[in-house]
């Protein structure tokens, strides 16, 4: 009769499938979250704002390694957030640039009137 375990003593085993399961649980719950919170739009700014703060639409490089370095530990998170958005829902991003770039063409038309009435 073959050994499923591979002779591995069972204790390890059972640890490793509790650890396995609750790793599948965490994720889980975390993307039933991340969907509940990407219905709220303070959210996705919010969640917008990381990203950038993450440098993740932008690049990493300086001419100093170390800052180099922080800006790609930066990256890498927003990378790996980003990731899991789309895990989560994969229009959430779509959605969230095309409010951020709603808003800034917003904001351009109210400044352009500001400066209008200034030079008037």
């Amino acid at each position: 009769m073959a050994n499923d375990n591979f002779g591995l003593d069972p204790e390890q085993v059972k640890k490793a499938e509790r650890e396995r399961r609750d790793q599948e649980f965490f994720t889980l719950r975390r993307i039933s979250d991340l969907r509940k919170l990407l219905k709220q739009p303070e959210f996705r700014r919010f969640f917008w704002e990381l990203l950038s703060d993450c440098k993740v639409f932008s690049g990493s490089f300086t001419l100093n390694a170390m800052t180099t370095a922080f800006n790609e530990g930066a990256r890498d998170v927003g990378i790996k957030k980003l990731s899991e958005l789309n895990e989560a829902d994969i229009r959430a991003f779509a959605q969230m640039q095309a409010e951020f770039v709603a808003e800034k063409i917003q904001r351009d038309k109210e400044a352009q009137k500001e400066e209008e009435k200034e030079n008037a």
